[in-house]
């Protein structure tokens, strides 16, 4: 799956094959629940048959409210993925000095106990 990032949605390409999942850029389009409910279908198709560490990385710069909702549900996911077995690499990218960000991204590991590296660049 790949969607080019644009002005108020993120670059998505989701991969099975090269066990590839990123997410990267703004996340604000008025259709982005369409966008996130396109990702979590690939999920639940492509997860679970997968034997690779799947390596995924998130660089978010703005995330309206909707948003954040959705990229939770991303993560409840592949907390769900991970304790049933599947293998993840997670590496979390915040520009310095996005505190909403970083914010977003401590309460994820908080809230699922998911390893997650985050990455200030």
């Amino acid at each position: 799956m790949l969607l080019e990032k644009t002005k108020e949605s993120p670059f998505i390409y989701l991969s099975a094959e090269q066990c590839k999942f990123e997410i990267k850029g703004s996340s604000f389009s008025e259709y982005i629940n369409e966008v996130y409910d396109d990702v979590l279908k690939w999920m639940d198709d492509n997860i679970p048959e997968m034997k690779c560490i799947l390596h995924c990385e998130f660089h978010f710069h703005v995330v309206s409210s909707v948003s954040r909702k959705k990229i939770l549900q991303v993560f409840i996911k592949l907390s769900e993925f991970y304790r049933k077995g599947n293998k993840f690499e997670i590496i979390w990218y915040v520009d310095k000095g996005d505190e909403d960000v970083l914010d977003l991204s401590e309460e994820i590991t908080e809230l699922l106990h998911i390893p997650m590296k985050i990455i200030e660049v």
